[in-house]
């Protein structure tokens, strides 16, 4: 028996979601320490000292003082469509929708920073919200050109451990 049309659909679906499997990585934030660790601390940035009366005193350095928020990519995995075009393979990204077809959220895999929009617009750090990148280095490239502060290997992060941010 032949199959029908919504069974072929269904199989050809099937057959693009396991092809478009793969790892993009997402933007987001993180505190960083605005200055390096200085050598009166110890590794949590904390001073310990002990008083004449033997009791012990312990302290947050001035060097944890100041934190800078700067911008760093997670790998997710999301499931895109593949269709192929003669030579190419077209990656599309899902969106999600309200019911009533309205786009709730949608991404722009890998934005382009020299994008005429993107120099126009004055809040740069805007497109990185909704946006994918197929690579740490296409993220970096994104944020050299725009200006944007990223993490870098140097920096550490802030201690989140007994931290008020």
């Amino acid at each position: 028996m032949p199959k029908t049309k919504n069974e072929m659909l269904e199989e050809f679906i099937a057959e693009l979601r396991k092809t478009g499997h793969r790892t993009w990585y997402k933007p987001d934030t993180v505190w960083v320490y605005a200055e390096p660790k200085c050598p009166y601390c110890d590794e949590t940035r904390t001073i310990h000292a002990v008083a004449a009366n033997g009791q012990e005193l312990e302290n947050n350095c001035r060097c944890s003082e100041l934190k800078k928020e700067v911008w760093t990519v997670a790998p997710v995995e999301i499931d895109t469509f593949c269709v192929f075009d003669m030579d190419n393979v077209i990656e599309i990204l899902p969106s999600k929708t309200h019911v009533s077809g309205e786009v709730i959220r949608s991404w722009w895999a890998d934005p382009d920073a020299d994008d005429e929009q993107i120099r126009n617009d004055s809040d740069k750090k805007g497109w990185l919200y909704n946006s994918l990148f197929s690579s740490v280095e296409k993220f970096e490239e994104f944020c050299k050109k725009t200006g944007i502060s990223f993490k870098t290997s140097e920096m550490e992060e802030e201690n989140s451990e007994g931290s008020d941010w």
